[in-house]
């Protein structure tokens, strides 16, 4: 099991660089852009959807090939021969994968302290602590809900754009329908925050409705990891090899780029 950890955590690096690099943006911004010591701290707790945009954009690239990284490069196999079972590898991967993520919210966290002391004045009382860990506790379920997400995609291989941007369709449909509950399915508004006072209001309803969600999603992509060798192999390569599944393959292709390009537009 620990050389197991020991391959994932290596095969992260590039992805934990990459969190490392766009949150060390935030201080090159700070420093060179603005005034450290003249902050306006109401920008701490404001809506970050650009930060939620580019955590769903690293954990879907992650997540894509997680999984199914393990057929390509033909490793399941060995996998298989350790003395672990499918899910144990499913959880360690699982488990490494959100930790990297993870470090997204917690270098906001650290920035938003420092920020804080070093900005604010006599008139104001202390930290914040409970709304700036209610606002990384929600980051951090938003990280576990696009992985949750991505992972159960990734099967589907580049058809998962497909299915994201039909998603989006629907969802901007039933917006614009005014459907009451479809706000609850916005994975990129569960950081938002709600002030009261000096007090960050948790969102019960969106967040028990988008952690059901992230659940969901990860039972999916554990079953289907679970079913994934050479008989789920044997079954796609025959279905490849009929004529129908080429054509609803084309099919398919075309709509991920017009659905991409009438969003877009």
């Amino acid at each position: 099991m620990r050389s197991l950890l020991w391959k994932e955590a290596r095969s992260l690096v590039p992805f934990m660089a990459l969190v490392l690099f766009f949150s060390l943006l935030s201080w090159v911004e700070l420093f060179f852009v603005k005034f450290p010591d003249q902050y306006p701290l109401h920008e701490l707790i404001r809506d970050n959807d650009t930060g939620a945009v580019m955590s769903f954009v690293i954990a879907f690239a992650l997540a894509s090939g997680l999984l199914m990284r393990e057929r390509d490069d033909r490793t399941l196999d060995f996998l298989d021969a350790l003395p672990v079972s499918r899910v144990q590898i499913f959880l360690a991967k699982f488990a490494l994968a959100l930790g990297a993520l993870w470090l997204m919210p917690l270098s906001d966290l650290v920035f938003r302290i420092v920020v804080y002391y070093w900005s604010r004045t006599s008139l104001e009382m202390g930290l914040p602590w409970q709304m700036l860990l209610v606002m990384a506790f929600l980051e951090a379920v938003s990280c576990f809900v696009f992985l949750s997400l991505g992972l159960a995609l990734s099967f589907l291989r580049r058809y998962s754009l497909l299915v994201v941007g039909l998603l989006v369709c629907a969802y901007l449909l039933l917006r614009e329908a005014q459907v009451p509950w479809v706000p609850l399915f916005n994975i990129f508004t569960l950081s938002d925050v709600v002030v009261q006072g000096r007090h960050c209001l948790l969102p019960t309803r969106q967040f028990a409705v988008q952690a059901s969600l992230g659940l969901v999603c990860a039972g999916l992509a554990l079953g289907a990891f679970l079913i994934m060798g050479d008989s789920a192999q044997r079954f796609a390569d025959r279905a490849r090899r009929r004529q129908g599944v080429v054509w609803l393959a084309g099919v398919g292709t075309v709509l991920v780029v017009v659905t991409w390009i009438g969003l877009l537009v």
